[in-house]
């Protein structure tokens, strides 16, 4: 199942046109009502999408008793999890935990072990020992992160008393036109500039690891050879900081901001923040996509990137790429700005894509200082 993407119908769905008959010919001519309804429905709060972005216990004002979110950072039910346990703690309707795990979805399998410790403690704290005080670590910090680091570093937790965390320091980064994040009060008006790549929606920029549903492909992955190709070709650009003076434990949810223009009608941006080692490798952490319509004059989108939990050492750099597609993980823009895209059977033109830097910020990186 988790394979079949290789399989040449596979192959072949993914580059036809339109995108209504697309499980038609995965299904021996049969149409598939969940799909049907989910690509006509493209709005996040429409009616298809509304009731199941909810997780079922909170649609309703019923006690929860006792619940214990899991999952990973790159688990493609992580944002939606993250917003349910909000939900879940602000409701005031029961005992409420939050763990999250440095893997994608399918690679759950490798921490059973965690997975049944946390469970089976809170089990145990709930059914056998819900007198405890609040002064122990299980009530005082229901919140335990696994934080993303380098693989030489052992692995370790952060504790914390509510998601997002309290007590952090913002850290804002700007782009430039010559390829570096500095920091926004370094920033200067030699700086800025237009920096410019392409899409071509017949050749859409792929992507490497996330939060995507192939078991192949997702998860946190070295982006070397993805920079070095797609910058070759055009289709992606990048920003890189200066090595961090100190170690610096990022954690929080990430934005991008820019101002952005396109020759197509629509346009899609992808901001990817990564973390670069010592050595120049360069890993994903947390990704985003934003598409804009009417794209031919200039537009400020802000990109959410989701969330993170990231120990950035000394010595180490973070990098954002920039581009316009993650195929197949996100639908391709089709360049010709029609909204209807299940009946779409049309490619526009290749695309170039404008940033102007002197509004282009990574926002809502969060330092995170240790007094939650």
């Amino acid at each position: 199942f988790f394979f079949m993407r290789e399989a040449p119908p596979f192959r072949r769905a993914y580059w036809s046109l339109p995108l209504e008959y697309v499980d038609r010919l995965l299904l021996n001519g049969q149409p598939l009502e969940v799909y049907q309804k989910a690509i006509r429905d493209t709005d996040v709060d429409g009616e298809f999408w509304k009731h199941r972005n909810v997780l079922c216990d909170l649609r309703t004002d019923t006690p929860l008793g006792g619940i214990h979110f899991v999952g990973g950072w790159y688990d493609f039910f992580l944002r939606q999890m993250l917003k349910d346990y909000t939900k879940a703690k602000a409701s005031g309707r029961g005992d409420v935990r939050l763990t999250v795990g440095k893997f994608a979805h399918w690679q759950l399998f490798k921490y059973v072990p965690l997975y049944t410790r946390t469970v089976m403690d809170f089990y145990d704290h709930y059914f056998a020992a819900r007198g405890r005080k609040a002064t122990d670590r299980d009530q005082a910090y229901p919140v335990t992160l696994e934080i993303i680091q380098s693989r030489e570093d052992s692995i370790s937790y952060l504790h914390l008393t509510d998601w997002p965390p309290r007590d952090t320091v913002p850290m804002n980064l700007v782009m430039t036109s010559n390829g570096r994040l500095v920091d926004e009060k370094a920033a200067t008006h030699q700086e800025e500039g237009v920096v410019r790549y392409h899409y071509d929606p017949r050749a859409p920029t792929p992507a490497v690891g996330g939060t995507t549903f192939n078991a192949k492909n997702c998860g946190e992955k070295l982006q070397d050879d993805f920079e070095r190709e797609r910058l070759a070709n055009g289709d992606l650009v990048v920003f890189t900081s200066p090595p961090f003076e100190t170690d610096s434990l990022i954690v929080g949810n990430v934005k991008c901001r820019a101002t952005v223009k396109s020759s197509a009608q629509s346009v899609d941006i992808v901001c990817r923040l990564c973390r670069v080692d010592r050595k120049g490798h360069s890993y994903n952490l947390c990704d985003g996509l934003e598409r804009l319509w009417d794209a031919g004059s200039a537009h400020t989108v802000e990109v959410d990137l989701g969330p993170t939990c990231v120990l950035i050492r000394k010595g180490e750099r973070v990098r954002l790429q920039v581009t316009s597609a993650a195929y197949p993980r996100w639908l391709r823009n089709f360049n010709t700005g029609n909204r209807d895209i299940a009946r779409e059977t049309e490619l526009g033109p290749v695309a170039e894509q404008q940033i102007p830097m002197s509004r282009a910020v990574v926002n809502d990186l969060a330092e995170y200082k240790g007094r939650d």
